[in-house]
């Protein structure tokens, strides 16, 4: 499921190679934050809303730096690949 709240998620410990690319992901996911506040701004509604949940569900998956969720990283991999 991609929903950022509790659940039987599937976790894996990173590498210390992915802790510094969950670092990397978690200041993108502060970014796309800001994307949609500008986008809210500039009235487009359906992108705002769609970068607001995108960068929630991707900054919930990296935000334990002892272990990322996996399915929620392809939650936010798969549709930012098709846009």
């Amino acid at each position: 499921m991609c929903i950022p709240f509790g659940g039987n998620a599937l976790t894996l410990a990173p590498t210390e190679r992915g802790a510094r690319l969950g670092k990397i992901m978690r200041n993108l996911m502060c970014f796309h934050a800001v994307l949609s506040v500008a986008y809210f701004v500039v009235y487009q509604w359906l992108n705002g809303i769609i970068d607001l949940i995108l960068g929630l569900v991707g900054f919930f998956a990296v935000k334990n730096p002892d272990s990322f969720n996996v399915q929620q990283l392809l939650c936010v991999s798969v549709p930012s690949l098709c846009a």
